[in-house]
């Protein structure tokens, strides 16, 4: 059974669960685990604590790096609070007041942050009538935690969702790349704690029902298989074209115990209607061998791959387990043992990373939860922590996983008994000490880069200590040595430069001079117009899908036509068309992302690296 779910926190039960954000370390090793925790956020042990919650609902993470974290306060019943730290984990004194905003009778437990870097907060209000009616209670907050006076006037805003039950719960959020905020909450049967279904509602920036949603605004959740069944969803996702991932649990309401129970998967499209391009009618659903079955989490791969996170009953006894589905919703055989990976603890939250390798936080015990990473393909990452895995004994249990700007790894947990908020952050060296200082453990290109380093391509941009500069653009002069070592290996030194290099902006002293004049010997470029070499201008992403194709096949090749079909900013008659989708079809791109491949956009040492290892299969 799950033990416990941040989205699944009841009145009914007045369950007593406090938050922690907590630096993962290991307690089983000889290590100590404070060489885990981040002398750098929070006091000098790494962690920050905050007290008076009485009962926690979410955390999320700016795109600045601020936590925002929501919760029932221990004072007044319903009360919840939004406090807001800073990246380092201190409190932002500058947001609400002292760094917290309270929201009164329920009105504010789930918040994330619009892409106009405004604040939303979502509770449940109350609406008028014969029948009583929970609406959907949403406010708008500007940067510093007051209400933004251009909202619904200064106010927050009751909207009913069309809802004919009396209690509901708000499970989760998420902002739509045009501000559009979808909801996403469960009404509860009187009486019944356990029945109900899960609705889907989408508000305008305005926060009115978005008619053009769903059904007038709504999407509710369809029983994908005949019989009385309640359908609880738990959590979503969006995908880059805004079309929504949501999995769930479907069984009979009226006996939880009847089965089948089964895990669902569906993909709406951006307008909220069943994808019917995934799965069967856009449902994919798993029932296990015994009939029961349960997803609890959810996050996709940069390549599409859906994973979830859930449990199943096999032989009396219960399998926790990961799970990959193909973009198309069927069931990944590539993914783990023929789709599925076992594991030893209850999956509270799980992370794709942005290289694709996959983070979980894991239920073990009320006093041990398991952190754990992934290769993309569900093979246990041995390189973190110790051999794949860190173990924590304390007295609480994980509920999210969050990850910031610079790649930092934050754990949302609950503590009982105790009336702390704990807030602590994973430090880099986690994983094994790498090789370039400002390419860490969790840096999304760190193993491209490494793997570059490894072969002999690179030994960096500075020393002591040796760093890489990820984030600087790659020059035309870099790109020739690069290429060059590339095609012949790392020991390759072109010959001298002699009388001339054939640029008149390259002089034989020009330190790259011999590689610029070999790279023109083997016709890989002829320069940037008017007998030029331009050996210090960025090359662009387009120019670079060109050198990189040459440098593989030859300066003869030539790629098939192009479709214009590939990206959205690269048309058919774009003057690199054809080498861009040459470039993605041998997966060597998957573009800049939004299926856009930003081909004017200067490519970075980062975006190298792994163009690099790709293009020649670099070890």
């Amino acid at each position: 059974m799950k033990t416990i779910k941040s989205t699944r926190i009841t009145q009914k039960n007045r369950m007593i669960i406090l938050i922690g954000i907590i630096l993962l370390g290991l307690s089983t090793t000889a290590q100590a685990a404070s060489d885990y925790l981040d002398p750098l956020f929070g006091n000098p042990n790494g962690y920050v604590t905050l007290d008076g919650f009485y009962g926690y609902s979410k955390s999320s993470v700016q795109s600045d790096g601020k936590v925002l974290v929501i919760g029932e306060g221990a004072e007044i019943s319903g009360q919840y609070n939004l406090v807001r730290l800073m990246p380092d984990g201190s409190v932002d004194t500058g947001f609400g007041v002292n760094g917290q905003k309270t929201f009164p009778n329920n009105s504010g437990s789930v918040a994330a942050q619009a892409p106009d870097g405004k604040i939303i907060v979502v509770g449940e209000c109350d609406l008028d009538g014969y029948i009583p009616e929970k609406g959907i209670n949403i406010a708008r907050l500007l940067e510093n935690g007051t209400f933004d006076p251009t909202f619904n006037g200064g106010s927050p805003a009751c909207r009913s969702a069309r809802l004919s039950l009396p209690l509901l719960f708000i499970h989760d959020i998420a902002i739509q790349k045009d501000g559009k905020i979808l909801v996403m909450a469960t009404s509860i049967f009187v009486g019944d704690g356990i029945g109900g279904y899960s609705i889907l509602a989408r508000f305008n920036i305005d926060g009115s029902l978005d008619a053009t949603f769903g059904e007038e605004g709504v999407r509710h959740a369809e029983q994908p298989l005949p019989g009385s069944s309640s359908v609880r969803w738990s959590e979503l996702v969006l995908q880059p074209d805004q079309s929504i991932l949501i999995t769930g649990t479907v069984s009979n309401w009226r006996d939880p115990s009847d089965l089948p129970i089964y895990l669902v998967v569906i993909r709406l499209t951006a307008s909220g209607q069943y994808d019917p391009s995934f799965g069967e009618k856009g449902y994919f659903i798993y029932q296990g061998p015994d009939q029961i079955s349960r997803a609890y989490t959810i996050t996709r791969q940069k390549s599409g791959r859906i994973i979830i996170g859930g449990e199943e009953k096999i032989g009396g006894s219960i399998r926790y387990f990961l799970m990959g589905i193909t973009p198309n919703g069927t069931l990944d055989s590539t993914f783990g043992d023929s789709g599925v990976v076992t594991i030893t603890g209850n999956v509270q939250s799980l992370l794709a990373l942005p290289d694709d390798n996959l983070i979980t936080i894991e239920y073990v015990d009320p006093n041990k939860l398991v952190v754990r990473m992934f290769d993309p393909q569900g093979e246990t990452k041995t390189t973190f922590a110790n051999n794949g895995q860190a173990a924590f004994d304390f007295l609480g249990s994980p509920l999210q996983l969050h990850i910031q700007p610079e790649g930092q790894i934050l754990v949302a947990s609950w503590l009982n008994p105790g009336s702390q908020i704990v807030m602590s952050r994973l430090n880099a060296n986690i994983g094994p000490r790498p090789v370039f200082a400002d390419v860490n453990f969790f840096h999304w290109a760190n193993e491209w880069v490494e793997r570059l380093y490894s072969s002999g391509l690179t030994s960096g941009c500075g020393s002591a200590p040796a760093i890489f500069c990820p984030d600087k653009p790659v020059t035309r002069a870099q790109m020739a040595v690069f290429l060059l070592k590339g095609i012949y290996g790392p020991a390759y030194a072109p010959p001298p430069a002699g009388d001339g290099t054939g640029f008149e902006d390259v002089e034989t002293n020009h330190w790259a001079a011999a590689w610029i004049k070999q790279l023109a010997a083997e016709g890989i470029t002829y320069g940037c117009g008017d007998g030029n070499f331009c050996p210090d201008t960025p090359v662009n992403r387009a120019q670079l899908a060109v050198f990189l194709l040459k440098a593989k096949y030859g300066a003869a090749y030539s790629p098939a036509p192009a479709s214009g079909a590939t990206f959205l900013d690269v048309t058919s008659d774009h003057w690199a068309a054809a080498w861009i989708e040459q470039l993605a079809a041998e997966n060597i791109t998957s573009g800049c992302g939004n299926g856009n491949f930003c081909p004017q956009l200067s490519a970075n040492r980062a975006q190298m690296a792994i163009f690099l290892v790709k293009t020649f299969n670099l070890p």
